[in-house]
């Protein structure tokens, strides 16, 4: 019973997140044939818009592949916010800081939708750029991190995690020393 209800405050949640993409997307859609007929750069509306579209896709595909089980409709949902976060990142022109923000998370949330679909060595490219744009960026080193061991490549999650250890303070070092520990672990065992 309690799974019902929580499968049904799910469903509202998206019911109300297709209600804003669609009203979002007329006025993104106007806003893009504007700027791109006058020739002025493309607003950070737009971006944003496509940015929120992209996470939207991302998240159905979560909820279809970790509570249905619907792998296929899944894998549609991560392409499809690939997809957009690929529209936000083209839109951003170069060399822009004040898009910086932006450009950071369309690359981390198209890092893990790539991962989500399996393709880690993708998503490690997108979290490094992330690193290049925001180097403080704490998740995007646990991010690449992940992926190494899950790949096979503990020795270069290792260094990831050593990277996070000697870069950052407070939880995040603890986390990372926990993580060394439980790799070490696991390296003089094998």
């Amino acid at each position: 019973m309690k799974k019902l209800a929580i499968f049904g405050k799910i469903m509202i949640i998206l019911l109300v997140f297709a209600a804003l993409k669609l009203f979002i997307d007329e006025f993104a859609e106007t806003d893009w044939e504007k700027n791109n007929h006058s020739g002025n750069p493309v607003s950070a509306t737009y971006i944003r818009t496509h940015i929120n579209r992209g996470n939207y896709f991302l998240n159905q595909g979560r909820i279809l592949y970790y509570y249905r089980s619907d792998y296929d409709q899944a894998s549609e949902k991560f392409r499809n916010a690939i997809a957009a976060y690929d529209k936000a990142l083209d839109a951003i022109p170069e060399n822009t800081p004040r898009f910086d923000r932006q450009k950071a998370l369309a690359y981390s949330h198209r890092g893990h939708a790539k991962s989500e679909l399996g393709n880690y060595l993708k998503a490690i490219s997108d979290f490094r750029k992330v690193i290049e744009i925001k180097p403080d960026y704490c998740e995007a080193y646990f991010d690449i991190a992940s992926l190494k061991y899950e790949i096979g490549d503990h020795t270069g999650a290792l260094e990831e995690y050593r990277k996070i250890s000697e870069k950052f303070d407070g939880t995040q070092r603890r986390k990372s020393e926990k993580e060394i520990t439980l790799l070490k672990n696991k390296l003089n065992n094998n």
